[in-house]
């Protein structure tokens, strides 16, 4: 690199009047101009036709050097003769390569027999061998967890909690409206003796409660007034003594075996409001265990009520003694009772079961509603926890 340096500042310093390397250039006429080519740019005049050329200066950087020819493949190392001088390098005067001494023969072949042993057999191919996989786990993370990616990370999650924050507030703002407007619409199909339609609107303000995850008084007024409201639109058309009738009449036909199927298609998760006295059976150790006392009788046929429903358990504590209750639940099943001859159990859903509590909601069913039931329904309100 010093040279370089050393030989260009000579360059640069070039006189003014010294040539460079010649220059030819053919004319338009076809005459060939050739002259030194000087340091500064000049211009000459083509002596046949008189047209001017402009000429550049000669180069101030040296020649690049020629690139060096490569080595050839087949020529021989040094130090090494070649194959046709290796078996004359040590052979002493006088002896053929014929005639090598035996001794020197078996010593010099010695290694290349025992490389011989040392080989497999022809008939055993190689075994081949399976390269070791090395991952490196460091720039894998490093990869998987770069910055730019981090940062996009985060991005994205900022744009994914931001989207489900709006949509959670628009659904949030929706159920209070729905509230409302629910509310009042129910109220306007009750005046209007609409049962089906105050049903549905009032499970759509149940719906927006849930959504809210309201518990309070007004919130546990509102799905009181839902239950009942539903339990009325969708009441059994037909009463519990009919239902009896029906079950043992096709249990003394041929017709035995499809009971099951109408019940299932006539009578299951239909309503039915149940006014009856109601006693806890507790068992040491065990969970309390409820028999409502409704008997029902057709001819020969007896049935009797089957709840264990999880709405008594708010009834005051009084294991042995009846109360009176109001509920209302869904029918379940209705089976022979293996235990009694001509006796059916009449099951009730156990989820599906609470007390009620509005006089003005019981006689949508046309029953009516005298003191001593209003006093009833006042304290299952109470018991409920609905009282203001």
């Amino acid at each position: 690199m010093q040279g370089w340096f050393k030989t260009a500042g000579g360059l640069f310093r070039r006189k003014q009047g010294e040539s460079g390397p010649d220059f030819e250039i053919r004319c338009d006429c076809g005459r060939n101009l050739t002259s030194p080519r000087t340091v500064s740019l000049q211009t000459i005049l083509c002596p046949d036709c008189r047209v001017s050329h402009f000429v550049l200066p000669a180069s101030v950087y040296p020649r690049p050097k020629s690139a060096r020819p490569k080595a050839r493949e087949n020529a021989p190392r040094p130090g090494r003769l070649p194959e046709g001088e290796r078996g004359q390098q040590h052979q002493p005067e006088g002896v053929s390569a014929g005639s090598q001494d035996p001794v020197r023969s078996t010593t010099r072949n010695r290694p290349r027999a025992a490389a011989l042993a040392a080989e497999p057999p022809a008939s055993e191919p190689p075994v081949a061998q399976v390269p070791s996989v090395q991952i490196d786990f460091d720039r894998l993370r490093r990869k998987l967890f770069s910055p730019v990616r981090m940062v996009l990370a985060g991005i994205g999650a900022v744009i994914a909690l931001t989207a489900w924050w709006i949509v959670e507030q628009h659904g949030r703002a929706l159920a209070e409206r729905t509230i409302v407007t629910a509310a009042h619409d129910a109220e306007l199909s009750l005046r209007e003796h609409d049962l089906g339609e105050a049903a549905r609107q009032y499970r759509a303000l149940r719906q927006a409660l849930d959504r809210l995850g309201r518990r309070d008084l007004a919130a546990r007024r509102l799905r009181q007034a839902a239950d009942e409201v539903t339990a009325a639109a969708d009441l059994s058309r037909s009463s519990l003594f009919d239902l009896l009738h029906e079950a043992a009449a096709m249990a003394a036909s041929t017709a035995r075996g499809s009971w099951a199927a109408t019940f299932r298609s006539s009578y299951r998760d239909e309503w039915i409001v149940v006014d009856a006295q109601v006693r806890r059976v507790s068992a040491a150790g065990s969970k309390p265990h409820y028999e409502i006392d409704f008997p029902l009788v057709d001819g020969s046929q007896r049935a009797r009520l089957v709840g264990n429903l999880a709405a008594f358990d708010r009834l005051p504590a009084a294991d042995g003694t009846p109360q009176r209750v109001i509920f209302a639940a869904q029918l379940e099943a209705c089976d022979p009772d293996p235990g009694a001859e001509d006796s059916w159990n009449i099951v009730l859903r156990p989820a599906t079961g609470f007390l009620w509590s509005t006089a003005a909601h019981l006689e949508l069913l046309g029953l009516a509603a005298d003191d001593e039931t209003q006093r009833l329904l006042v304290n299952q309100t109470a018991w409920l926890g609905n009282s203001p």
